[in-house]
């Protein structure tokens, strides 16, 4: 069974990095698949979903930015909109 929101934000709170791993585990090819659309190298991407995960890490409550109760739709949401932030600065 895949890790939810709430348990999550709950190994996020008690600082649980083998909690958190296993979350990776089972999201990276998504978080990989969603940015990679959207930048033209590997690295990149692998930048990109290295601070999503530091952001969420260190401030778990980015988990209630948008009432997206599935965990996956979330975290699209929070990496597309951590890739538009920089084309925010530009305007």
């Amino acid at each position: 069974m895949k890790i939810n929101k709430q348990q999550l934000f709950d190994i996020i709170i008690a600082k649980d990095q083998s909690g958190f791993e296993v979350f990776y585990d089972q999201y990276e090819i998504l978080l990989y698949q969603t940015v990679r659309f959207q930048v033209t190298s590997a690295e990149e991407a692998e930048r990109i979903i290295t601070d999503a995960l530091k952001a969420i890490w260190n401030d778990p409550t980015l988990l209630h930015t948008f009432q997206e109760p599935r965990l996956s739709l979330l975290l699209v949401k929070l990496i597309y909109s951590m890739l538009l932030k920089p084309l925010e600065k530009m305007s």
